[in-house]
């Protein structure tokens, strides 16, 4: 009996597709990345090359996996899509380094990021000062995922956790091994309302793994209250990752969204509820 081959099309186009993406990344491997050591056998470029580039596409599939995570709200299927993002990486470094018969294996295997604390976030409504308690816990990715996130408080975060592994068995050279983190935080610790005026200043501190991401721009920043994304007048930064930025609103302020994009295209939001 004759098989039916279309059942075999979606198969054929998946490796199809798979093999495109290898082969486009290991050409710009080839291109840019490495255009002086790539065709070395020197184990010390090697490593080299890996500590640096692994942080780029760590990096790249945080990115990712924050897009995903903000168009769908599906963390599942997010974490998953970044994944793929690491293995194509691997193969394509391996293919780039084939002569030095490289062994490179990559690890989710979880890490705290941050224990519980308190602070105390200051709202001023019209001059009168309260002061809002602000209990965050602990955060952490779990051992088997490379990705967290946690959205849903004045204190918020994006992050990604991976260890790699790598054998360079051509010259002899086994079990080398390191560890990368990469985050963007936002941490809201002052509202100031004027409703005779309509407007709303959110004071807040912008932290990533390395100072040189932190820098913002009006570009970075979007804002949502009520539900209704608002634009805004000025950011203002005042050094050290403290930032403030005024906006216009139509309605009362009780739900607010600070939502961030940093440099790299890592996303992180802030949610302010105010009683």
């Amino acid at each position: 009996m004759k098989k039916d081959s279309r059942g075999q099309l979606p198969i054929i186009i998946a490796i199809t597709l798979s093999g495109i993406i290898i082969f486009s990344a290991l050409i710009a491997y080839r291109t840019s990345l490495l255009p002086k050591s790539i065709e070395s056998s020197d184990w010390i470029h090697v490593i080299v090359n890996v500590d640096r580039d692994f942080k780029r596409i760590l990096r790249i599939s945080l990115a990712n996996f924050t897009r995903e995570l903000i168009e769908t709200g599906n963390a599942t299927s997010s974490e998953f899509k970044a994944r793929v993002k690491l293995e194509v990486w691997r193969i394509a470094f391996s293919l780039g380094y084939v002569a030095s018969n490289l062994n490179i294996s990559i690890h989710p295997k979880g890490k705290i990021l941050l224990n519980e604390f308190s602070y105390t976030l200051q709202i001023i409504k019209d001059g009168s000062i309260y002061n809002q308690i602000i209990n965050i816990p602990y955060l952490k990715i779990k051992d088997g995922f490379f990705f967290n996130y946690s959205w849903d408080q004045p204190y918020s975060v994006s992050m990604a956790y991976a260890s790699i592994n790598l054998d360079v068995a051509k010259d002899g050279v086994y079990g080398w091994n390191n560890s990368y983190t990469v985050f963007s935080s936002i941490n809201v610790t002052k509202i100031i309302i004027d409703s005779n005026l309509n407007i709303i200043m959110i004071y807040f501190n912008f932290c990533t793994e390395d100072d040189s991401y932190s820098k913002l721009n009006e570009n970075c920043i979007s804002i949502i209250i009520n539900d209704t994304p608002i634009s805004f007048d000025s950011l203002i930064y005042y050094g050290l990752g403290n930032y403030s930025v005024k906006a216009k609103y139509t309605s009362y302020p009780q739900k607010i969204a600070l939502i961030v994009t940093d440099c790299r295209g890592i996303i992180v939001v802030s949610k302010v509820i105010l009683n």
